[in-house]
């Protein structure tokens, strides 16, 4: 369950960062398949290496925390 904080945080800022949800392990193939699918998506106009980089998933994790 989401704290009061949570919610406000949520509300404001349309997310939230929630420590330790996933192993380091499971950050890496996240972002090894996002990289994947990035790599393989169909280009248009619009798509700039800018806009492609942020699609990068970013997480925090054990490892990062540290």
């Amino acid at each position: 369950m989401l704290s009061p904080a949570q919610r406000d945080a949520y509300e404001r800022d349309g997310f939230i960062v929630v420590p330790d949800v996933f192993l380091p392990a499971e950050i890496d193939e996240l972002r090894r398949v996002t990289d994947e699918f990035v790599r393989n998506a169909p280009r248009s106009p619009r798509m700039t290496r800018s806009t492609i980089s942020k699609t990068r998933i970013r997480a925090t994790s054990r490892a990062s925390a540290g």
